[in-house]
Protein backbone atom coordinates (compact mmCIF):
# COMPACT_ATOMS: atom_id res chain seq x y z
CA UNK A 1 0.00 0.00 0.00
CA UNK A 2 1.49 3.46 -1.23
CA UNK A 3 0.94 5.28 2.07
CA UNK A 4 2.42 8.75 1.02
CA UNK A 5 1.80 10.03 -2.19
CA UNK A 6 4.63 12.71 -3.39
CA UNK A 7 5.86 14.82 -6.17
CA UNK A 8 8.51 15.31 -7.92
CA UNK A 9 8.42 18.64 -6.79
CA UNK A 10 8.34 17.85 -2.91
CA UNK A 11 10.35 15.05 -3.64
CA UNK A 12 13.08 17.98 -4.83
CA UNK A 13 12.34 20.19 -2.39
CA UNK A 14 12.43 17.16 0.72
CA UNK A 15 16.21 16.34 -1.15
CA UNK A 16 17.34 20.03 -1.01
CA UNK A 17 16.79 20.10 2.39
CA UNK A 18 18.11 17.11 3.77
CA UNK A 19 21.48 18.33 1.62
CA UNK A 20 21.42 21.50 3.37
CA UNK A 21 20.99 19.58 6.70
CA UNK A 22 23.93 17.74 5.43
CA UNK A 23 25.86 20.65 5.05
CA UNK A 24 25.40 22.52 8.31
CA UNK A 25 25.94 19.16 10.11
CA UNK A 26 29.53 19.06 8.74
CA UNK A 27 31.20 22.28 9.31
CA UNK A 28 28.80 25.05 9.48
CA UNK A 29 28.76 25.72 13.62
CA UNK A 30 28.49 29.16 13.17
CA UNK A 31 27.63 31.85 10.99
CA UNK A 32 31.47 32.81 11.01
CA UNK A 33 32.46 29.72 10.18
CA UNK A 34 29.97 29.47 7.33
CA UNK A 35 31.56 32.36 5.96
CA UNK A 36 35.13 31.64 7.08
CA UNK A 37 35.09 28.49 5.45
CA UNK A 38 33.25 28.43 2.54
CA UNK A 39 35.56 26.39 0.23
CA UNK A 40 34.34 23.39 2.34
CA UNK A 41 30.85 23.39 1.04
CA UNK A 42 29.31 21.71 -2.02
CA UNK A 43 29.99 23.64 -4.81
CA UNK A 44 27.28 21.92 -7.34
CA UNK A 45 25.28 18.86 -7.67
CA UNK A 46 25.12 16.40 -10.73
CA UNK A 47 21.82 14.18 -11.22
CA UNK A 48 23.57 11.07 -13.70
CA UNK A 49 21.66 9.21 -16.20
CA UNK A 50 20.00 6.97 -13.57
CA UNK A 51 18.75 9.60 -12.03
CA UNK A 52 20.91 9.31 -9.01
CA UNK A 53 21.77 12.94 -7.07
CA UNK A 54 25.45 13.02 -6.37
CA UNK A 55 27.09 15.53 -4.73
CA UNK A 56 30.25 17.46 -5.97
CA UNK A 57 33.03 19.13 -3.86
CA UNK A 58 36.26 20.92 -4.40
CA UNK A 59 37.19 20.70 -1.15
CA UNK A 60 40.47 18.29 -0.57
CA UNK A 61 39.38 17.71 3.10
CA UNK A 62 39.42 14.10 3.78
CA UNK A 63 36.41 13.85 6.44
CA UNK A 64 34.71 16.05 4.16
CA UNK A 65 34.61 13.45 1.01
CA UNK A 66 33.83 10.51 3.57
CA UNK A 67 30.44 12.65 4.65
CA UNK A 68 30.11 13.53 0.87
CA UNK A 69 30.24 10.12 0.28
CA UNK A 70 27.80 9.33 3.11
CA UNK A 71 24.90 11.65 1.77
CA UNK A 72 25.56 10.37 -1.99
CA UNK A 73 24.56 6.73 -0.03
CA UNK A 74 21.85 8.38 1.97
CA UNK A 75 20.22 10.44 -1.14
CA UNK A 76 20.61 7.12 -3.32
CA UNK A 77 19.02 4.21 -1.03
CA UNK A 78 16.42 2.22 -2.82
CA UNK A 79 15.57 0.02 0.34
CA UNK A 80 18.11 -2.67 -0.46
CA UNK A 81 19.90 -5.23 2.46
CA UNK A 82 22.05 -3.25 5.00
CA UNK A 83 26.08 -3.58 4.47
CA UNK A 84 27.52 -6.06 7.13
CA UNK A 85 28.69 -3.35 9.45
CA UNK A 86 25.36 -1.50 10.03
CA UNK A 87 23.63 -5.18 10.73
CA UNK A 88 23.70 -3.90 14.59
CA UNK A 89 20.88 -1.38 14.12
CA UNK A 90 18.11 -3.78 12.94
CA UNK A 91 16.67 -4.66 16.34
CA UNK A 92 16.80 -0.68 17.90
CA UNK A 93 13.89 0.56 19.02
CA UNK A 94 11.82 2.77 18.01
CA UNK A 95 10.14 5.23 20.51
CA UNK A 96 6.63 7.28 19.79
CA UNK A 97 4.80 9.48 21.86
CA UNK A 98 1.27 9.89 21.38
CA UNK A 99 -2.11 10.36 23.46
CA UNK A 100 -5.44 11.40 21.95
CA UNK A 101 -6.78 14.66 23.39
CA UNK A 102 -10.76 14.20 22.22
CA UNK A 103 -10.70 10.81 25.30
CA UNK A 104 -12.97 11.72 27.58
CA UNK A 105 -10.92 10.06 30.22
CA UNK A 106 -7.76 11.81 29.18
CA UNK A 107 -9.76 15.61 29.25
CA UNK A 108 -11.26 14.21 32.99
CA UNK A 109 -7.24 14.07 34.13
CA UNK A 110 -6.27 16.87 32.26
CA UNK A 111 -8.76 19.27 33.27
CA UNK A 112 -8.02 18.24 36.87
CA UNK A 113 -4.59 20.16 36.72
CA UNK A 114 -5.65 23.17 34.18
CA UNK A 115 -8.55 24.83 36.15
CA UNK A 116 -10.68 22.55 34.63
CA UNK A 117 -10.03 23.65 31.14
CA UNK A 118 -11.61 20.80 28.71
CA UNK A 119 -11.10 22.19 25.44
CA UNK A 120 -8.86 20.16 23.20
CA UNK A 121 -5.57 21.76 21.42
CA UNK A 122 -4.25 21.19 18.48
CA UNK A 123 -1.67 19.39 20.23
CA UNK A 124 -3.43 16.77 21.80
CA UNK A 125 -5.85 16.20 19.10
CA UNK A 126 -5.16 13.03 17.16
CA UNK A 127 -6.24 12.35 13.59
CA UNK A 128 -5.08 8.74 13.39
CA UNK A 129 -1.07 10.50 12.39
CA UNK A 130 0.17 7.53 14.67
CA UNK A 131 -1.18 4.70 12.38
CA UNK A 132 -0.11 5.86 9.09
CA UNK A 133 3.41 7.16 11.07
CA UNK A 134 3.87 3.85 11.53
CA UNK A 135 2.94 2.30 8.20
CA UNK A 136 5.35 5.03 6.81
CA UNK A 137 8.30 3.30 9.22
CA UNK A 138 7.29 0.40 7.74
CA UNK A 139 7.33 0.90 4.20
CA UNK A 140 10.57 3.31 4.27
CA UNK A 141 12.70 1.56 7.14
CA UNK A 142 12.23 -2.34 5.60
CA UNK A 143 15.81 -3.02 7.66
CA UNK A 144 13.78 -2.16 10.99
CA UNK A 145 13.16 -5.47 13.10
CA UNK A 146 13.06 -3.77 16.43
CA UNK A 147 10.72 -3.45 19.09
CA UNK A 148 8.31 -0.60 18.44
CA UNK A 149 7.41 1.67 21.69
CA UNK A 150 4.48 4.18 22.38
CA UNK A 151 4.54 5.90 25.15
CA UNK A 152 1.32 7.12 26.39
CA UNK A 153 -1.23 8.07 29.24
CA UNK A 154 -3.93 5.36 29.58
CA UNK A 155 -4.50 5.11 26.13
CA UNK A 156 -4.43 2.52 23.24
CA UNK A 157 -5.40 3.08 19.59
CA UNK A 158 -8.21 1.13 18.75
CA UNK A 159 -6.88 0.34 15.33
CA UNK A 160 -3.60 -1.36 16.96
CA UNK A 161 -2.59 -4.59 16.87
CA UNK A 162 -1.51 -5.00 20.03
CA UNK A 163 -0.51 -8.78 19.93
CA UNK A 164 1.86 -7.98 17.57
CA UNK A 165 5.27 -9.20 18.74
CA UNK A 166 6.81 -5.95 18.22
CA UNK A 167 4.39 -3.31 18.94
CA UNK A 168 4.67 -2.43 23.19
CA UNK A 169 2.33 0.23 24.67
CA UNK A 170 4.18 1.79 27.82
CA UNK A 171 2.05 3.45 30.19
CA UNK A 172 3.46 6.72 31.81
CA UNK A 173 2.53 5.03 35.20
CA UNK A 174 5.33 2.71 34.51
CA UNK A 175 7.84 4.55 33.88
CA UNK A 176 7.57 8.10 36.01
CA UNK A 177 8.23 8.28 39.60
CA UNK A 178 4.80 8.94 41.48
CA UNK A 179 5.78 12.11 42.33
CA UNK A 180 6.00 12.85 38.35
CA UNK A 181 2.69 11.00 37.16
CA UNK A 182 0.42 12.62 35.64
CA UNK A 183 2.15 15.20 32.81
CA UNK A 184 1.01 16.49 29.70
CA UNK A 185 4.98 18.57 29.27
CA UNK A 186 6.41 15.86 26.06
CA UNK A 187 9.51 17.22 27.78
CA UNK A 188 9.08 15.60 30.53
CA UNK A 189 8.10 12.28 29.05
CA UNK A 190 11.34 12.28 27.13
CA UNK A 191 13.65 12.57 30.37
CA UNK A 192 12.32 9.26 31.16
CA UNK A 193 12.64 7.24 27.97
CA UNK A 194 15.46 5.17 29.79
CA UNK A 195 12.96 3.72 32.43
CA UNK A 196 11.55 1.53 29.07
CA UNK A 197 11.87 -1.85 29.86
CA UNK A 198 13.77 -3.96 27.33
CA UNK A 199 14.67 -0.32 25.60
CA UNK A 200 17.75 -0.60 23.66
CA UNK A 201 21.02 1.44 24.14
CA UNK A 202 20.17 3.61 20.97
CA UNK A 203 17.31 4.17 19.73
CA UNK A 204 15.37 6.23 17.31
CA UNK A 205 12.32 8.87 18.65
CA UNK A 206 9.63 9.98 16.42
CA UNK A 207 6.57 11.99 17.37
CA UNK A 208 3.39 10.83 16.37
CA UNK A 209 2.84 13.35 13.27
CA UNK A 210 6.30 12.27 12.04
CA UNK A 211 6.19 10.98 8.39
CA UNK A 212 8.54 9.02 6.14
CA UNK A 213 8.40 9.59 2.44
CA UNK A 214 11.21 8.02 0.81
CA UNK A 215 13.46 4.96 1.99
CA UNK A 216 16.19 6.17 4.64
CA UNK A 217 19.32 4.32 5.84
CA UNK A 218 20.30 4.07 9.23
CA UNK A 219 23.17 6.24 8.28
CA UNK A 220 20.79 9.32 8.37
CA UNK A 221 20.84 8.68 12.22
CA UNK A 222 24.40 7.25 13.48
CA UNK A 223 27.73 7.16 12.42
CA UNK A 224 29.21 3.92 11.67
CA UNK A 225 30.48 4.02 15.06
CA UNK A 226 27.13 4.12 16.76
CA UNK A 227 27.18 7.85 17.68
CA UNK A 228 23.63 9.66 17.41
CA UNK A 229 23.72 12.53 14.40
CA UNK A 230 23.22 16.00 15.68
CA UNK A 231 22.05 18.28 12.75
CA UNK A 232 22.07 21.85 13.05
CA UNK A 233 20.18 25.12 11.03
CA UNK A 234 21.40 27.77 10.49
CA UNK A 235 19.08 30.49 8.99
CA UNK A 236 21.33 33.02 6.58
Amino acid sequence: MNIIQISSRNLYFLRLNIILIFIVNINCLSYNSYQNDKSSLVDQTKISSSGDLNILTTSNSTSFSKQITELNFILNYKGGNLEPEWQWVKNISVVYTWVDGSDINFQDLKSKYNGGNRKVNSRDRSADELRYSIRSLEKYMPWHEGTIYIVTCQQIPKWLNTTHSRIKIVDHKSIFPKYVFPTFDSGTIELFFDKIPGISERFIYFNDDVFLNNYIHPCFFFTREGYPKIYKIIIL
